[in-house]
């Protein structure tokens, strides 16, 4: 239970190794959900300012800009951890088609 009211809702990324969506209120569904947990980024010893989310030490991202306006959704990203073994079952690369890589910074 959050301040004022306000009940908080776990982030967390729901689906298997090849597939693991970001989200949150997810229905019940049969894979274990990836908790989500904060990071710190450093490179070549130097502590980059902000926090990262991630899961299981990874906090690379694949980003996928969606349309679904017609269909009452609306535009969107659907956002996947780039876990290890999560490259795509069609193309066998990384990413999906149409899909970018980034980091998700928590900002105030």
């Amino acid at each position: 239970m959050g301040v004022q009211g306000i009940t908080w809702t776990p982030v967390q990324a729901f689906g298997d190794s090849t597939d693991a969506s970001l989200g949150f209120g997810y229905p019940a569904v049969p894979d274990t959900p990836l908790p989500v947990e904060p990071y710190a980024h450093v490179i070549d010893g130097v502590k980059q300012p902000g926090v990262f989310l991630g899961s299981q030490n990874v906090t690379l991202w694949g980003f996928n800009y969606q349309n679904s306006a017609d269909e009452g959704w609306g535009e969107y990203y659907s956002v996947r951890l780039l876990l290890p073994g999560s490259n795509s079952l069609t193309t066998g690369t990384a990413l999906n088609e149409g899909e970018f890589t980034g980091f998700i910074k928590i900002s105030a």
